[in-house]
């Protein structure tokens, strides 16, 4: 028969796009490879056989779990497949051939064992030789999605780069250390160049009515789930604040956004039996304060209060952590900068990490800050007028349609005249909106002269207004205007 070919050598696995891949040398005589993989290291099972010609020598392997370890080793064959033999079937040489033959009773002479590992290793070759070789040295690696790496690969990378890949002077836990600070300059940097990178998704809590401090999430707080108000959560910790909403007539479909109050304006409504109603008529505000969130006034009971924040950044802690940072490449500036702080602690010259860093940043910051290439933000004034909220922009109970739910808090988000106004105001038709105005005008112009000539105190106006004359005008012509608006 032909010789046992060689261990295959070189044996790499590597890790990309969800998907692991194994490659080695070829192995001389070789005429197929097997390879075997395990979860533990200790329970393996034949994954493959790759044959053919030219014979391949590397394998993909596709059947895997997101962040699980796989363990993974080939041997070299010279003819066959290599697996268990079923109880009575042995191999056996007539002396020009080897045969697989069922040989249940023995009549060959020949002991029959009940599956290929149950031979006794010093009888092997004798009774049963397949032509293969040992197997490799094992090699393990966890399938991590485009871009990403885990916390092993991450290390093995940064001691390559620092070229101290067998070198003691830095510890495991003081490599894993500089890794998760490069993280934490990676994420800094991602977040401060474009915000929404890194968003959690909103969390909700409803005042109670006395209180105007409230918890941000520090991990362990619970809150309502914004997209499923039915769901209670346990969100990762604050980091950074985005924005706030107040949510109208407890709804879900439906908030305004609450603006930012200076700290000068903190008492600017401690009045008796003063608070904030859900429509924001008093301008409800808030400001981070530590680890909690103030309100002025203090919120109505009742009203949802919805959170959008940048959470803190995990950090890695077994080899087998996936980092949620690559994008595009970008975990090369962690790779680096972990090999410079290795550099340092030796006091070894880090002159070239320092360049490749300054490129690697702009690189990022470049590249980073313009992620929706389709439209770019457009630069708005957020707190128009101090944040006072009387502008008509800013997004408060105010601007873009929330100050008619103020003004007509009779009119609910259902009802289609309002949804009418404030559509119209949102997508600027001026006539359209004109039209609606006209109708919430006809039929709610008492209170609405009530609060048009407070803010404006112009009593001519206010008795004009008041004219039967022109309350007919209105009636008779609004319809008319609704109706062109609407067609256009």
């Amino acid at each position: 028969m032909a010789g046992i070919p060689g261990i295959p050598q070189n044996m790499i696995v590597q890790t990309a796009n969800q998907q692991n891949l194994i490659s080695w040398d070829l192995s001389t005589g070789a005429t197929s490879y097997i390879i075997q993989r395990s979860l533990d290291n200790v329970t393996y099972s034949i994954l493959a056989t790759v044959s053919g010609s030219p014979l391949a020598t590397q394998y993909l392997d596709t059947a895997v779990v997101l962040g699980t370890n796989y363990w993974y080793k080939v041997a070299a064959q010279n003819f066959g497949t290599a697996r268990a033999l079923d109880t009575g079937f042995v191999y056996y040489s007539n002396g020009t051939s080897w045969n697989l033959v069922f040989n249940p009773t023995n009549t060959l002479g020949i002991p029959t064992y009940a599956n290929l590992a149950s031979f006794p290793a010093a009888n092997l070759p004798a009774y049963l030789n397949l032509g293969t070789s040992s197997y490799t040295n094992p090699q393990s690696a966890t399938p991590t999605p485009t871009a990403e790496m885990t916390l092993g690969q991450l290390r093995l990378a940064s001691m390559q780069r620092a070229d101290r890949v067998n070198s003691n002077f830095v510890t495991i836990p003081e490599w894993n250390n500089y890794i998760n600070q490069a993280m934490f300059e990676l994420y800094d940097l991602l977040i401060t160049i474009y915000e929404d990178y890194y968003i959690a998704p909103p969390i909700q809590f409803v005042a109670d009515g006395t209180t105007f401090l409230y918890p941000l999430p520090n991990g362990s707080n619970t809150f309502l789930n914004a997209l499923n108000t039915a769901q209670t959560v346990t969100p990762p910790p604050f980091y950074k604040l985005m924005g706030v909403d107040l949510a109208l007539n407890n709804a879900t479909n439906a908030y305004v956004t609450i603006n930012k109050f200076n700290f000068i304006d903190r008492n600017r409504f401690v009045y008796p039996n003063t608070a904030s109603t859900i429509y924001g008529v008093f301008n409800l505000q808030y400001r981070v304060m530590g680890s909690n969130l103030e309100f002025i006034p203090t919120p109505t009971g009742g009203q949802g209060i919805r959170l959008w924040y940048i959470p803190r950044l995990k950090e890695l802690l077994l080899d087998t952590d996936i980092t949620t940072l690559g994008i595009s490449g970008w975990l090369e500036y962690v790779i680096v900068r972990s090999a410079k702080y290795a550099l340092d602690k030796e006091e070894s010259d880090s002159t070239k990490l320092d360049q490749e860093l300054l490129f690697l940043k702009g690189r990022i910051e470049e590249s980073a800050a313009n992620r929706d290439a389709g439209q770019a933000d457009k630069i708005s004034d957020t707190r128009s007028n101090n944040g006072t909220g009387y502008g008509m922009n800013g997004g408060n109970g105010w601007g873009r349609g929330g100050w008619v739910v103020a003004l007509f808090p009779n009119l609910s988000m259902n009802n289609s005249a309002h949804q009418l106004l404030t559509n119209s105001i949102h997508s600027s038709n001026l006539l359209l909106a004109v039209g609606a105005f006209g109708v919430f005008f006809a039929y709610n112009y008492s209170n609405f002269l009530s609060n048009l000539s407070r803010r404006i105190q112009f009593a001519g106006m206010r008795k004009f207004f008041r004219t039967s004359k022109f309350t007919a005008t209105f009636r008779n012509h609004i319809p008319n205007i609704i109706k062109t608006g609407s067609e256009e």
